[in-house]
């Protein structure tokens, strides 16, 4: 779902999305916060980069341990990485 110019911040959902592997959401003018809810999913690869958020990114989805690719480059984030993050 990149590029095409989506707006507003990534819904909130129940965690109902177990079969999902794989959520490319760049290049879009997302914004606000990453909801929590996203570590309840078996994500693979989660790729928000070139999109507007700017509030840290929940402890939850750091803790993903299916989560081998995580792009964040290209937003507005600030303050500091958790040390487990690297």
């Amino acid at each position: 779902m990149s590029k095409n110019k989506f707006t507003g911040s990534i819904p909130k959902q129940d965690g109902k999305m177990t079969q999902l592997k794989i959520l490319f959401l760049q290049e879009n003018n997302m914004a606000g916060e990453v909801p929590s809810e996203l570590g309840k999913l078996n994500l693979e690869k989660l790729t928000l980069a070139v999109n507007g958020f700017s509030v840290l990114i929940p402890f939850s989805i750091l803790n993903i341990s299916t989560l081998i690719e995580f792009e964040l480059s290209y937003n507005g984030f600030s303050g500091q990485l958790p040390d487990n993050m690297g």
